[in-house]
């Protein structure tokens, strides 16, 4: 029996988990903001369509999509061309990513990774002076890291339980 809890001990203490924006708030701003909007200020990231689509003058022209471990920003109409001083920014949950373990992908003309600003909890984009076809898209995928999460105590309280359930069996069965 010892045998057996010290191997179960040592296997679940081991476990790992990464880093999700599934299931996190996520809150949205564009600027100027007198021609821009999101149309939702903050919403619940899950991860199965965009979270937020990005309004000019009144109409979708791009969307937000957060997923797992990346963010997908895509055009929605045809051709956009921006110029009027554009910053898309994002609050993220703190300590999910770090803020320079991050991959940029892009169709879109003018974007490139120095145009991002991200310090693990705020993110901005410059998109002033890009240039958007139709399904153009920025993509940026975070490197998750898979750390250490200990699961010893609920185990163990189910091998306590398991143990006392056992003894109260011997007892029992001594007994009559």
């Amino acid at each position: 029996m010892k045998k057996f809890i010290s191997m179960m001990f040592l296997l679940f203490t081991t476990l790992t988990a990464n880093a999700s924006l599934i299931g996190t708030q996520v809150s949205c701003d564009i600027e100027p903001s007198i021609i821009w909007d999101c149309d939702s200020s903050i919403t619940t990231v899950k991860g199965d369509a965009a979270e937020f689509n990005l309004l000019l003058v009144g109409n979708a022209y791009l969307e937000v999509d957060f997923d797992t471990d990346s963010i997908l920003i895509r055009n929605l109409k045809s051709h956009l061309g921006l110029g009027a001083n554009e910053v898309l920014s994002f609050n993220l949950q703190p300590n999910v990513f770090n803020a320079s373990d991050y991959s940029v992908f892009s169709t879109v003309i003018g974007f490139d990774a120095r145009d991002i600003d991200f310090d693990g909890e705020q993110l901005a984009l410059d998109i002033n002076r890009t240039t958007w076809f139709a399904d153009d898209y920025i993509l940026l995928s975070f490197m998750t890291h898979a750390t250490a999460v200990s699961t010893a105590p609920p185990i163990l309280l189910i091998l306590i339980g398991l143990f006392a359930l056992r003894k109260r069996k011997l007892k029992h069965s001594s007994g009559n």
